[in-house]
């Protein structure tokens, strides 16, 4: 990242990442609620869930314990829409799943 605004967007979805994260673990409804969009569409080993579905695991509470995440990266070449599953293995998590969109 050389360029000021690739960084500054970096920043701006690094900040809204961890704004999810952070609400799940403080078991934050309402802020959980804010980050995800009225449309927003999880993709499960279970299935679908919608944001409302989403924003109801926290009705006991934090859903994660702790969380983190390293080495972001932003390529601002194409606006694209992407979605990954990730599985957890004896061996580590593998990427079982990837959508890539071109944005309209």
């Amino acid at each position: 990242m050389t360029d000021r605004s690739d960084a500054d967007l970096l920043e701006t979805i690094w900040a809204c990442e961890r704004q999810v994260w952070t609400a799940l673990e403080r078991g934050d409804a309402r802020a959980e609620r804010a980050a995800l969009s009225p449309d927003f569409l999880g993709v499960y080993p279970d299935g679908f869930a919608g944001r409302e579905d989403h924003v109801a695991q926290l009705a006991a509470g934090p859903s994660v314990a702790t969380w983190d995440m390293s080495q972001p990266r932003c390529r601002a070449e194409e606006a694209m829409s992407v979605s990954s599953l990730r599985q957890r293995t004896p061996d580590g998590w593998i990427d079982v799943s990837s959508q890539d969109t071109p944005a309209a």
